[in-house]
């Protein structure tokens, strides 16, 4: 039989194989490549580097875009309570700003730390007594990130009331540090972690800069390969008659030398002066050869909306740009950016107001106020008439098909055509033309 000639192969470290092409000044193809942490369960405990993620925030848009985007968008437009006086102490204590920041530093460093500082007559690492608050006794709020607060050791028995709660933090804000019991804190974490990586980080979370790092590389490293590219674009070619000769006979400097006279006269008179030899011989040569590149842009706008989609975040927020696609509205993007907002609301902000409202409630003397959220993505005014008049025209479709009115009552409470004490008024029967809607719109109806 026949043998195949064996191909070459070169093989890497853990059985894997290459085609052993290297490139020795990037390291692409050796151990240096920076896409060879492209392994599915590589890590790179970003995290745990509170300086970089600091520097990073600092210098880096993107960075400071997926930190901070979901936390102002999370406050948006804020809560609408029954109480007014309720709003009153929230400008005080600058909750909505306080919230944002907590939201904030959790997202960046992998976890915040609001510290409630309420008079109630007992040192600030004693369980808060609400009924010995006193009147006025809500002082402020101070939030801080992770790495500004230690703890004791913490309670890992599910069975007890201060499950994974320490018997105090121990926080530090500038030279001044304190112990405070965690009734008086809220903890926040955006990011939550499995068991036992929960474990290894302190029951803290991880940071959104670590989900996002390596697109954040991989992003920087082509702006850079890009640059790099666009230097070399233009390439001057000098002909020096003898050269190799030159060299080897040890007249490099003076290579040099005249190389660096050619260049320092091009850029100074914008004019070459070369040698044009004797008699037609032996005389330099000059060639200049640019190369032209394209499609950089395109590329570099997918890898920020790669960037955008590991933040979790529309494109149309986080690049301030129009959607792509035919008939695009971005609308999609938006209802998917809004159910993460909720999620954000409901379980790192409602536990925070509930602590947040029952002291505010106690301290000025009057009962808890119930609130609901304001959209951050409020519709027009044409584009809620639109919306009504569609679901208006479906209700009409239902009630055709003979649908029962008692769904045709739910239908039209989940549409926002009534309130929900209307329900069971309007499922005994109705007649469904007094609830369709009418506008002008550049004296059209619509």
């Amino acid at each position: 039989m026949a043998r195949g000639r064996r191909a070459n192969r070169t093989h890497a470290k853990g059985g894997l194989s290459n085609d052993g092409l290297r490139d020795a000044l990037s390291g692409i193809g050796g151990e240096k490549d920076i896409l060879a942490t492209g392994m599915m369960g590589f890590v790179n405990y970003v995290t745990r580097n509170y300086t970089m993620l600091q520097r990073m925030y600092r210098s880096n848009i993107w960075v400071k875009k997926a930190v901070a985007i979901p936390a102002d968008y999370a406050v948006k437009g804020w809560r609408k309570c029954e109480n007014d006086e309720v709003a009153k102490e929230e400008k005080r204590l600058n909750l909505k700003a306080v919230t944002s920041e907590a939201i904030k530093w959790a997202n960046l460093f992998g976890g915040s730390l609001a510290v409630m500082i309420v008079d109630d007559g007992q040192a600030p690492d004693m369980p808060l007594d609400l009924n010995k608050i006193k009147p006025n006794g809500f002082k402020r709020i101070v939030v801080v990130d992770r790495w500004k607060t230690t703890y004791s050791q913490i309670n890992t028995n599910p069975f007890e009331d201060n499950y994974l709660e320490p018997e105090y933090y121990l926080v530090t804000v500038g030279n001044h540090t304190a112990r405070y019991h965690p009734s008086r804190c809220h903890k926040f974490i955006t990011n939550s972690l499995p068991h036992d990586e929960a474990v290894n980080e302190q029951y803290w979370g991880v940071s959104q800069i670590e989900i996002i790092y390596r697109q954040l590389i991989a992003d920087d490293t082509f702006l850079s390969s890009v640059a790099n590219m666009m230097k070399k674009a233009t390439v001057d070619i000098m002909g020096i008659p003898n050269l190799a000769n030159m060299i080897k006979n040890g007249q490099e400097e003076a290579v040099k030398e005249r190389i660096r006279i050619a260049q320092s006269a091009m850029s100074t008179l914008n004019t070459w002066v070369k040698d044009a030899g004797y008699n037609g011989q032996n005389s330099e040569t000059y060639e200049r050869i640019t190369q032209h590149f394209s499609g950089f842009d395109a590329m570099d706008i997918q890898s920020l909306k790669r960037i955008a989609a590991a933040a979790e975040i529309p494109a149309t927020i986080f690049l301030g740009q129009s959607p792509d696609g035919m008939n695009a509205t971005g609308d999609s993007d938006l209802s998917i950016f809004s159910d993460r907002l909720t999620a954000i609301r409901e379980i790192n902000i409602d536990p925070f107001l509930y602590k947040v409202d029952k002291i505010i409630a106690i301290s000025n003397g009057y009962e808890v106020s119930e609130y609901e959220w304001v959209n951050p993505f409020p519709k027009s005014e044409k584009e809620d008439a639109e919306i009504r008049q569609i679901n208006t025209n479906m209700l009409a479709n239902m009630q055709t098909m003979q649908v029962s009115d008692r769904v045709i009552a739910n239908r039209m409470v989940k549409y926002g055509l009534i309130d929900s004490d209307q329900e069971q008024e309007v499922a005994q029967g109705f007649e469904l033309e007094s609830f369709e809607i009418e506008g002008e719109e550049n004296g059209n109806d619509y």
